[in-house]
């Protein structure tokens, strides 16, 4: 019994062709990046917090000694909250006295809050800049 070889073409470029064309659904994300001023002065440290009820996600960002951040991970597109927060506290060594404290006064109460801090970003697809001069 002889069998054709054009239906078993046919059957493995279809295979070839659908599993190309599946695609993702990965939904549209954005870069964020930003500067973090306190009266016009550039903040030194910090985490810079991104949230969306909607979304239910968000994401995160330490300040750097230059006063810039940079999410690591895009998020996806859609309005966020954001918060100003201090470092978080290191983890208590034994034998080893802790003395860092944070100056709160960097971080005004407000933009820890993200019912009160008014920041708020609509995330688009690419970059975003996202800079933030807190007020005391």
């Amino acid at each position: 019994m002889k069998l054709s070889t054009y239906p078993f073409c046919l059957f493995l470029g279809s295979v070839l062709l659908l599993s190309g064309c599946g695609g993702t659904d990965t939904p549209p994300a954005g870069e964020v990046t930003g500067k973090v001023t306190l009266e016009g002065e550039a903040l030194q440290e910090g985490v810079v917090s991104f949230y969306s009820a909607k979304l239910g996600s968000g994401g995160s960002a330490e300040i750097t000694t230059e006063g810039t951040y940079t999410l690591s991970e895009p998020l996806q597109t859609g309005q966020y909250a954001v918060t100003v927060l201090p470092p978080p506290e290191p983890p208590p060594q034994d034998l080893v006295p802790q003395d860092v404290k944070v100056d709160d006064a960097k971080f005004p109460a407000r933009y820890r809050d993200p019912q009160k801090s008014n920041l708020t970003l609509e995330i688009v697809e690419g970059d975003n800049i996202f800079d933030i001069d807190m007020k005391k």
